[in-house]
Parts: C-alpha cells; structure tokens; sequence
C-alpha cells in the first residue's frame, strides 16, 4: 500500500466514523422527540413547575426524563 492509498483509506475511515456518530446523534434525537410526544410536552418552566408537586406514577417521572432530555 502506497502513502496515497493510506491517505485515502484514513480519509475514508474518518468519515464513516463522523457519519456513524450523525446516524447516532440524529437517532437519540428522534427518540428523545417520540418520548415527549407520547408522554406529552410542557411548554415553559412555569409549567413545568407546577407539574413537579403531582408526578407520582412512574409514567409521569418517564416523561419528566424525556422533557429534560430533550
């Protein structure tokens, strides 16, 4: 192997490692934004809040981990 062909295969590998931490990052995305659909968005701090002093099942502390999360 020749030093353009290591090049070329660094190169390559260096970008498949980028590509696979998009795929990654892009996939954590996508659930952490079906978490807080199914379990419900709060829109602001004040909401939020509020919501503090009911959560008691563990539904509601999951979809508190998804909005933080988020």
């Amino acid at each position: 192997m020749n030093i353009r062909e290591k090049r070329l295969e660094n190169q390559r590998l260096q970008f498949e490692k980028k590509r696979e931490q998009e795929q990654r990052r892009i996939k954590k995305l996508e659930t952490d934004t079906l978490d807080i659909q199914y379990y419900g968005l709060r829109q602001n701090a004040d909401q939020i809040e509020s919501k503090l002093d009911l959560i008691e099942t563990q539904k509601e502390k999951e979809a508190l981990k998804a909005q933080l999360r988020f």
